[in-house]
């Protein structure tokens, strides 16, 4: 017997297809906030584990609960870590094609191309997915406008999904 398995988290053409719904409607992002996106999009479900005050993760988890794939979805934080080949691989492709904007990619943001305008399919596509993503996409820019990204307190710390105490010393190793 045979199973036909799609992991969205695992293929190249779907993390793409994200990405570019992700930042067409949310606008510029930082790459690991891109992720975290990225991730809650995959995973909408998972929300209620987001460490903050209030009953808004829990609600707005519950209302994707449908979405919970069969198979058991590993440690959040691995999971992210698996996903992010697949969310390299993506985004180079899309500044190697023009979709998003180099100069920003190479300083580690994530943005648009103001030459990208997508055919009338993909444009129809990602309205109905980013329809589909508001609710999260809304609460993690307010969270990251309210919290930021970095540092104890930030989304990374927060979610749980990526190393947050090192990012005083990147930054300023970047600087």
């Amino acid at each position: 017997m045979f199973h036909l398995a799609f992991y969205p988290e695992n293929d190249v053409y779907h993390t793409a297809f994200r990405a570019i719904s992700i930042i067409g409607y949310s606008g510029e992002l930082e790459r690991d906030a891109y992720r975290i996106f990225d991730y809650y999009s995959v995973f909408p479900f998972e929300l209620a584990s987001f460490r903050i005050r209030g009953k808004v993760p829990k609600r707005l988890a519950e209302s994707y609960e449908a979405e919970r794939p069969y198979h058991l979805v590993a440690e959040p934080a691995a999971t992210l870590l698996n996903m992010h080949g697949y969310q390299n691989a993506a985004l180079n492709s899309l500044v190697y094609e023009r979709v998003l904007e180099r100069t920003a990619f190479e300083r580690m943001q994530i943005k648009l191309s103001d030459d990208f305008v997508p055919n009338e399919t993909l444009s129809m596509s990602m309205a109905e997915y980013q329809e589909s993503r508001a609710p999260i996409w809304n609460y993690l820019r307010e969270m990251l406008t309210s919290h930021g990204l970095k540092g104890a307190g930030g989304l990374k710390d927060r979610t749980g999904l990526m190393e947050f105490q090192r990012d005083i010393m990147s930054d300023a190793f970047d600087n």
